[in-house]
């Protein structure tokens, strides 16, 4: 009788999203430093840009009135909001134990050529990105066939090379298709 609401939720009807399971408690303290890294960068830039401003203010002999300014989308953001933080949260989310390092550094050295607060935030998503673009990528049916057709030694060759029955090569073979997408075709 209910058998329809099974068949509407069907983990043989959802698409499998490749997803990383929910962060331990070594990667969660690590999200949360590097959330409070970039939060202490912008709060840095923009305590560096409000000198500049009050000293230009001082060299030029005009009055500062910006603290006076009551609305706070009129004074500069020294925090990172929310919709920010999540951003950071949710790429940090992307990147595993062994690449924290390169993240932080490649980050930093891209944080010596920022002149706006929002380079700061496009700084640490083109390192998340540059970091995730650098891992090795897994073989692909083209890759293997490929090495093993080369491989191969030919028909015409000369000496002790024993010609290779073994197709062990192609067991590493991975599909970057998952295989539940053709149950529905059977």
């Amino acid at each position: 009788m209910l058998q329809w609401i099974s068949e509407v939720a069907s983990p043989r009807n959802t698409r499998a999203i490749e997803k990383r399971p929910l962060p331990d408690d070594g990667d969660r303290m690590m999200i949360d430093l590097i959330i409070a890294e970039v939060e202490s960068a912008v709060s840095r830039f923009e305590t560096e840009q409000e000198i500049r401003r009050s000293e230009r203010c001082l060299r030029e002999h005009v009055a500062d009135y910006s603290w006076l300014a009551t609305n706070s989308s009129a004074r500069r953001r020294k925090y990172l909001s929310m919709s920010e933080r999540s951003k950071i949260e949710s790429a940090c989310c992307l990147i595993i134990a062994s690449e924290w390092s390169a993240l932080l550094s490649t980050w930093r050295s891209r944080m010596r050529m920022v002149s706006e607060r929002e380079h700061i935030l496009e700084a640490f998503s083109s390192a998340v990105h540059e970091v995730i673009a650098s891992r090795p990528r897994s073989n692909t049916l083209t890759d293997v066939l490929l090495n093993y057709i080369r491989h191969r030694p030919s028909l015409n060759s000369v000496g002790n090379d024993t010609p290779r029955s073994d197709t062990a090569e192609l067991t590493a073979i991975n599909p970057r298709f998952p295989l539940d997408d053709f149950t529905h075709i059977v």
